[in-house]
Order: C-alpha cells, then sequence, then structure tokens
C-alpha cells in the first residue's frame, strides 16, 4: 500500500529543482566517492535543490549474487555507513529514499531495509517509503488568477495557494537496448498513476520525456493541462 505524503518547502521555495539520483553502488570497485562529495556540493550551492533517491545506494554483492563478491571495497555495514556519512550533509534536501534490488540482497538475507536504515540514522525516516514513493510537494505560490465568473483565486495576505507537484519514484526492473526501450519502462507507471514527475532508476542511463494531459478544473471552469514528464 502506498505511503501518500506531502512535503510543505515554505513560500520562499519559489522555484524547485528536484534532482533523481539512484545507483551510487556504494562499495562496489567502481564507486568512486569524489563525485558524490562534488553533488554535494551541488546541491548545497543553492536553496531550492531536492534530492531523491531511487534505490540502490549500495552495492552489497554477495557470495551468491552476479555482482563481483571479491572485488567489493567495504562490508555491508561499512556501505551502510558511508552512505550515511556521504548524504548527511544534503539529508535535509531528501526528499525520498527507497531500496532498489542490490539493497534487496541485504533484505532477502537479513530482513533489514538499507533504505529504511540510511533514513533513520540521517533522522529523515519519514522519507523512507516502502518500494514506491509517491508523495506531493508545495512550494512557492501560485499567481492570482480569475475564474469564470469573476472569482479572483491564488495568493493573497489571508489566502496562501502553493505550486503544487505530485512525484512518483521507483526503482524499476529489467533492461532495455535502446533509449526508447528504457523510456517505455519509465512510462509504465503513468497508466496507473497520476504524477507530474515519473522518475525511475536502474537502467544506468539519462532520458527524459514530457506530456501534457488535460485535467477538469470545475472550479475554475477551465481544462488546464496537467503537465508530466518521465525521466529514466
Amino acid at each position: 500500500m502506498l505511503k501518500h505524503t506531502i512535503f510543505k518547502l515554505g513560500k520562499e521555495v519559489e522555484f524547485l529543482e528536484l534532482i533523481p539520483v539512484s545507483d551510487l553502488h556504494i562499495g562496489s570497485a567502481m564507486f568512486d566517492p569524489s563525485i558524490i562529495k562534488k553533488f554535494v556540493e551541488y546541491v548545497l550551492a543553492k536553496p531550492n535543490r531536492y534530492v531523491t533517491i531511487g534505490g540502490d545506494i549500495c552495492n552489497f554483492a554477495m557470495p551468491n549474487s552476479k555482482s563481483d563478491y571479491w572485488s567489493e571495497q567495504l562490508t555491508p555495514s561499512q556501505q551502510i555507513d558511508k552512505a550515511c556519512n556521504l548524504l548527511y550533509p544534503i539529508r535535509e534536501r531528501i526528499l525520498a529514499i527507497i531500496d532498489g534490488n542490490h539493497d534487496l540482497r541485504l533484505y532477502t538475507l537479513s530482513g533489514i531495509s538499507p533504505a529504511c536504515q540510511i533514513a533513520t540514522k540521517l533522522d529523515i525516516a519519514d522519507r523512507y517509503f516502502d518500494g514506491v514513493a509517491y508523495f506531493a510537494v508545495e512550494y512557492g505560490h501560485q499567481p492570482v488568477k480569475t475564474a469564470s465568473n469573476g472569482t479572483r483565486i491564488g495568493h493573497s495576505k489571508k489566502h496562501y495557494y502553493p505550486n503544487r507537484r505530485v512525484i512518483r519514484v521507483e526503482h524499476g526492473t529489467g533492461g532495455g537496448s535502446t533509449s526508447g526501450g528504457k523510456l517505455n519502462r519509465a512510462k509504465r507507471p503513468n497508466q496507473s498513476d497520476l504524477a507530474n514527475i515519473y522518475i525511475m532508476g536502474h537502467l544506468h542511463d539519462l532520458v527524459f520525456t514530457a506530456d501534457c494531459l488535460r485535467v477538469p478544473d470545475f472550479n475554475m471552469g477551465k481544462m488546464p493541462e496537467w503537465s508530466n514528464g518521465d525521466v529514466s
């Protein structure tokens, strides 16, 4: 069952820059902590930058897994500690954190969710989502609008109407040999869950598309377009 959450970022965040992150694979032989440190510096450079973490935070190579168990740089507990140390400076900017298939290796053997452990240690346990993160963010304020009956709707001294965006984050499964195939996988959830932004990891590639849906707004007497985008 999905946990529905609304994060209120405040009026001072007029423009939201959302940065999806996944597949860090901390502990693998290919992992370079300097890249994460540069990323953390980038996030902290502006107060309107927020992050979603879409799984596979750690590598967790096991003797029976496809990953090379003998080339791991850190033990599972060390990988979790390393993730906490690297992400600690931006803990308040993390909107959601979920497990991926590599994280589930540890869960299968021990019943321990790495993403839940990391979120708890970072004191953001409310940002952990089991499986799929489906949430809304409110920020800034909408411009004043006029309804068909002449009523003015929007920001005023007495009423605050924030911008709201609905976001869905999952790790994803399977693969794709082309950008189109990967994008099709990222677009599948929009057939069941309505969101402005759909984010999926796992594929180790960056593809993006944007669409618009017309959603009736009977209060305004209009049918505005609901923009959504798919990111893999």
